[in-house]
């Protein structure tokens, strides 16, 4: 499989790549579901200073059928991770067909749903850092100009800039 380098740089690794396509297809009919946290700020970071950090989980905002998504996710075959609460929900899809690492061997969705009705609404008032500010549709992650269709908090791409 041939990478897009064009796309998060994430979705450079192939497995990743393939992982995430079963993610887009399993968002059931009117619910959104974003990338947050830090997976988006390491792609950003990665976009402006072609500097790799590392990468553990994805943490994605729900907003809409988190019951529905999730089965669509265990269907796909994803498994329960060790989080499951009102609001959070960790699932996790082997990378490698006999995994030995926790951390590396499978890729984690800590899904985090929400009460508010726009991701830019949940940005202002869930986000620790400005730094983590920023965000984007899984339905745009595999687009050529993803970094355009980056939904974020203001200042929060300057301040990631600043912090190199």
């Amino acid at each position: 499989m041939k990478t897009n380098k064009k796309l998060p740089l994430f979705l450079h690794n192939d497995k990743t790549n393939e992982i995430f396509k079963i993610v887009v297809d399993c968002i059931p009919k009117n619910t959104k579901i974003y990338l947050v946290g830090g997976a988006i700020r390491n792609a950003i970071y990665y976009k402006y200073f072609k500097k790799e950090l590392p990468q553990r989980d994805y943490d994605l905002l729900l907003i809409g059928d988190r019951d529905g998504f999730v089965k669509n996710l265990r269907q796909a075959g994803f498994a329960y991770g060790k989080i499951k609460r009102k609001y959070e929900v960790v699932v996790k899809m082997k990378r490698i067909p006999k995994p030995l690492h926790i951390h590396n061997d499978y890729l984690y969705l800590d899904i985090h749903s929400s009460a508010e009705k726009t991701a830019l609404q949940n940005l202002a008032k869930n986000s620790n850092f400005t730094i983590n500010g920023s965000t984007i549709s899984l339905k745009n992650i595999f687009k050529d100009d993803w970094f355009e269709k980056l939904i974020s908090l203001p200042g929060s791409l300057a301040d990631l800039k600043k912090n190199n």
